[in-house]
């Protein structure tokens, strides 16, 4: 699978998951959860989910010469 298609997958998924968040946040948000407790949830799964893809994605080294450009 070619890297172009992988990221039109993923910016799929990433709309997906967007719009149903954004539908649970009108839903949940004023009775249920607060809105800055809402945003708390949702980084921390997606942070969750990033580690998670991280362990099975190719890791490249970093050469030393490119730390300080980073």
């Amino acid at each position: 699978m070619s890297k172009r298609t992988l990221a039109l997958i993923a910016a799929t998924l990433v709309s997906m998951i967007y719009g149903v968040t954004f539908t649970v946040a009108k839903d949940v948000m004023p009775a249920y959860v607060k809105p800055f407790g809402f945003i708390a949830v949702r980084v921390g799964i997606s942070t969750l989910l990033f580690w998670l893809v991280g362990f099975f994605v190719t890791k490249e080294k970093i050469d030393r010469a490119d730390f300080p450009r980073i």
